[in-house]
């Protein structure tokens, strides 16, 4: 499957000594993408992380709230202009990084991947 467009976000709660919340937020989209799906991906990643901590050091009164966990997303646009699960097409680029049946199942073992089952079904139909 090819993605023509990737977004990305991440937003943090943040408090200060008068406990009161201020959020900050970052968000990237990034078109063309072709097959540099995990490149991309890493390259959305670095620019929000890096735009968030120079919020946050920018604004040293508010610090991260610890009780609430960060907020990320990460959607895809296809060819076709339909919604894609860029984690699942990452996953099955890596899994298909492996030469056998047996190290990408070893792979996914060591993930907590929330599509577990059909990432199994996947390597069960590409390896043979």
């Amino acid at each position: 499957m090819q993605i023509s467009t990737i977004t990305y976000s991440e937003s943090i709660e943040t408090v200060n000594d008068s406990f009161n919340k201020k959020w900050f937020k970052s968000k990237i989209e990034i078109s063309d993408v072709g097959n540099d799906l995990s490149k991309a991906r890493e390259l959305a990643m670095d620019y929000v992380g890096e735009t968030l901590k120079t919020a946050l050091a920018n604004n040293p009164d508010y610090v991260p709230n610890h009780n609430e966990p960060i907020s990320r997303k990460l959607t895809g646009i296809d060819s076709n202009n339909a919604k894609v699960d860029v984690e699942f097409e990452n996953l099955k680029i890596k899994l298909m990084e492996f030469k056998t049946l047996a190290e990408a199942e070893q792979y996914l073992s060591t993930t907590d991947f929330r599509h577990a089952i059909t990432a199994k079904q996947f390597i069960n139909s590409n390896f043979k």
